[in-house]
């Protein structure tokens, strides 16, 4: 498994930079679409693309992700519409991680309360409600698959108005 593992180490510098290519002309791309919002990396960081996630500016798209994603789908593209947040993970719900007294949420040593519903989290909410993302953005694949893509997107934000009355018929 080492000598597999070493192998594969190898190919990372060339596989990261090729998702990095494709990434850099998606966001070049979909960048010129109002209201959709590329990813970004500070300076001196490099971005690994792992998921390559959207973010829709509500005050210019009139409808969330999850019909954007219905629509882009349709198109024969891969997308998914949000994010489950880690606080919604049965771990955090439960508060039960080790042990039957409830560690680390309700340890004798613990005086706190902690609450990990999403009624203190409007940041959570909206990114859940207008985040998008898939994880079409990597090699093998082409900037010719890219260019398809992004084809799909300006057909889908070409049709805004015909998504927002699906969104109000729908949801």
């Amino acid at each position: 498994e080492a000598a597999v593992s070493m192998t594969q180490l190898d190919k990372l510098h060339s596989l990261q930079a090729h998702r990095s290519m494709l990434a850099n002309y998606m966001n070049a791309e979909l960048g010129k679409i109002p209201g959709l919002i590329t990813p970004t990396a500070k300076p001196d960081c490099d971005h690994t693309y792992y998921r390559y996630a959207l973010r829709i500016d509500p005050t210019i798209v009139p409808v969330g992700a999850s019909t954007i994603v219905d629509a882009l789908n349709a198109e024969g593209l891969d997308w998914y519409a949000g994010y489950k947040p880690l606080n919604l993970f049965p771990v955090y719900q439960q508060q039960l991680a080790f042990g039957e007294k409830g560690c680390p949420f309700k340890c004798p040593w613990y005086e706190g309360n902690p609450d990990y519903s999403l009624d203190g989290m409007p940041n959570v909410v909206h990114h859940m409600k207008y985040s998008l993302s898939t994880e079409n953005v990597r090699p093998p694949l082409l900037i010719e698959d890219m260019k398809l893509m992004v084809e799909g997107f300006n057909r889908v934000f070409e049709n805004m108005a015909e998504l927002f009355d699906y969104e109000r018929a729908n949801r």
